[in-house]
């Protein structure tokens, strides 16, 4: 920890205390406490890149305007080990929606995506031209692929089934390339919810390593992964178009439709296969694995159900 203690004393802080969180990061992940000389307290997460993860920082250069409303970056370092400071926002929301009553968890849901929406609603034309632009590829499907049929050697209940499914869905609507109907906007990329905290009456986001310009449908289906409930599901989708309308951001709602429909789809392989992973990573026990991936494909049957049913 010599970087962190030579950083913070660099910015006239004396480190007092670290620990080590732990998960499934890209990188070392530290919160931090500090004092300034007048014995001011300050609490931090310190974040160390893993290699060839840094991706980030060069995200933050490029759109720092854009990204600063919405996280409490504090510093960041460039140089070797690349990392990043930000405030110490607690605890995700995703630690306590589970356990939430129902009227939480659609206040929770709310609140995210008032936040969305702003993010969507921002002006981008004089963004940095190096700035990536996201479309749905083969990559998904092939992890997904490549995790259930691991799954399958480990626990025989996972269906064989289940990919010869998912395949088809993408076949069906042509997925793999599919080009955005919306206009593109502003995206954080990969807003789960615990990526998502709620801090000082505000919804904030960390892990921008995967922002792009890209549908406003990218963002709002990852962030209904973590959403096991049909109805809540839908009471996001009716609050989330309220909210693009209020922040003057109109969308044909064709091209809304296909887009929710073909990054749900997308979007909800995606977290399968990371599912999997977090199964063999000793995060989830076969009882919650299991229980994820019957949702998980049903919800792909449904959205595409529901798109052959709008002949879209």
């Amino acid at each position: 920890m010599k970087h962190v203690y030579q950083r913070l004393h660099n910015k006239g802080l004396v480190l007092k205390n670290t620990k080590m969180i732990k998960g499934a990061h890209a990188g070392y992940i530290y919160r931090v406490t500090a004092e300034s000389e007048y014995g001011r307290q300050y609490s931090f997460v310190y974040k160390e890149f893993a290699k060839g993860r840094e991706n980030e920082i060069e995200i933050m250069e490029m759109a720092s305007h854009y990204i600063s409303p919405f996280s409490k970056m504090n510093e960041i370092w460039n140089d070797s080990p690349p990392a990043i400071l930000m405030e110490d926002l607690g605890r995700p929301v995703k630690t306590t929606f589970s356990n939430a009553t129902l009227p939480e968890k659609e206040l929770t849901i709310k609140r995210i995506v008032e936040r969305l929406a702003e993010l969507h609603s921002l002006e981008t034309s004089h963004i940095d031209k190096r700035f990536p632009i996201h479309r749905i590829t083969a990559e998904s499907l092939e992890w997904c692929s490549d995790q259930l049929s691991k799954l399958h050697f480990h626990v025989k209940w996972a269906d064989t089934k289940w990919i010869k499914d998912i395949k088809y869905a993408y076949e069906r609507l042509g997925l793999i390339d599919y080009i955005a109907q919306c206009p593109l906007v502003f995206t954080h990329g990969d807003p789960h919810l615990e990526n998502i905290f709620y801090h000082d009456k505000q919804m904030w986001f960390i892990d921008w390593e995967w922002a792009a310009m890209s549908s406003p449908l990218r963002d709002f289906t990852i962030m209904l992964q973590d959403l096991y409930d049909p109805y809540l599901i839908d009471y996001a989708d009716t609050y989330y178009t309220e909210q693009l309308r209020k922040n003057n951001l109109t969308l044909d709602m064709e091209s809304y439709q296909q887009d929710f429909y073909h990054f749900y789809i997308d979007h909800t392989t995606m977290m399968i296969a990371w599912e999997v992973e977090k199964y063999f990573q000793g995060l989830h026990s076969e009882e919650e694995i299991k229980k994820i991936l019957l949702f998980k494909v049903s919800e792909i049957s449904r959205a595409l159900n529901n798109l052959m049913k709008r002949n879209l």
